[in-house]
């Protein structure tokens, strides 16, 4: 988190330190997971993303788009009072380019469902409580396909990704990471060697309350 310079567990929502139970070696484990605004902050970054927007859809919102060789979407939010606590159905995500068309991809929130279930904090952290953030995260994780990419936001994407392809993310780190780790006296050749031990499941709430307050 620090060297892709994202703070975590603030407001900001930019990262967040998910602890997790590995019962299988017995320790207490720490997830990173970069947040939408992460994601969007590494993508200006890079110089190459004119602006980069990601909003939710609900119930009640008029919202239609098109893909194939003139892709359009449209989306007129509902006035309703009370829009917020309708049911979530879409996001979306759209980058302005630099000298370059703006690109955008959709989610249905069946989608979005399908990729939480991938995760190890499916149900704790982030996606319990703040599911929008996390639902436009995974809108803006999917555009990166289709951006032209600095090593910083390929190098989110990656750690972000590990835990959900059954890697750990040590295995997913950079030349740099390992180094600074090994730097540190840590035994980053042993874990490396149980990186695809994936036997981690999220801390109870009790046990989580108790990681924070320390």
């Amino acid at each position: 988190a620090s060297q892709l310079g994202l703070e975590v567990n603030t407001p900001m929502g930019q990262a967040y330190l998910i602890p997790f139970e590995n019962r299988k070696r017995g320790t207490v484990e720490c997830q990173l997971i970069v947040g939408y605004q992460g994601f969007m902050d590494l993508a200006r970054r890079s110089g190459q993303v004119k602006a980069l927007f990601a909003f939710p859809v609900y119930e009640g919102d008029e919202f239609e788009w098109t893909l194939g060789l003139d892709p359009t979407i449209r989306h007129k939010p509902s006035t309703q009072e009370g829009r917020e606590t309708r049911k979530l159905t879409h996001v979306y995500a759209v980058a302005k380019l630099e000298g370059g068309e703006p690109v955008f991809t959709v989610l249905t929130r069946g989608e979005v469902e399908k990729y939480r279930a991938r995760s190890r904090a499916s149900s704790s952290g982030p996606w319990m409580t703040d599911f929008e953030a996390m639902a436009l995260k995974t809108a803006i994780r999917r555009l990166f396909r289709w951006l032209p990419k600095s090593a910083e936001m390929a190098h989110a994407a990656a750690l972000d990704e590990a835990p959900e392809t059954g890697r750990s993310q040590l295995a997913a780190a950079d030349d740099t990471t390992i180094g600074l780790l090994t730097a540190q006296g840590l035994d980053v050749t042993g874990e490396l060697a149980q990186s695809d031990d994936t036997g981690e499941v999220p801390m109870d709430p009790e046990r989580e309350a108790i990681q924070d307050s320390s």
